[in-house]
C-alpha cells in the first residue's frame, strides 16, 4: 500500500536538479553555453546531467522501497549545492 501524509491525504518529494543535458542546450548560443559551463565547473562531479538520472531517482522515489522518504528536498545538482 502506498503511504499517505495523515494530515492532508497524499505524501510528496521535491527533486530538485540543476542543469539537464538535452538537445536545447546544444542549440543555445555561445553566450548561453558559456555560462552553463561556469555553472557545470562548480559541480563537484564537473558535468551536467542527464534525463535518465532524473528519472531513475524518480522511479525510486515511486518504489515501496522510498515509501518512509516524505517530505523531503532531495538535490540531485553534481555536488553544486554542497
Amino acid at each position: 500500500s502506498t503511504p499517505i501524509h495523515p494530515k492532508i491525504g497524499w505524501m510528496f518529494n521535491i527533486i530538485h536538479f540543476l542543469i539537464i543535458f538535452i538537445m536545447i542546450v546544444l542549440q543555445n548560443s555561445s553566450e548561453g553555453n558559456e555560462s552553463i559551463n561556469g555553472i557545470v565547473s562548480q559541480t563537484l562531479v564537473g558535468r551536467m546531467g542527464e534525463a535518465k538520472e532524473i528519472s531513475a531517482l524518480v522511479a525510486f522515489l515511486c518504489l515501496p522501497a522510498a515509501s518512509y522518504i516524505t517530505g523531503q528536498v532531495i538535490c540531485a545538482d553534481g555536488g553544486f549545492t554542497t
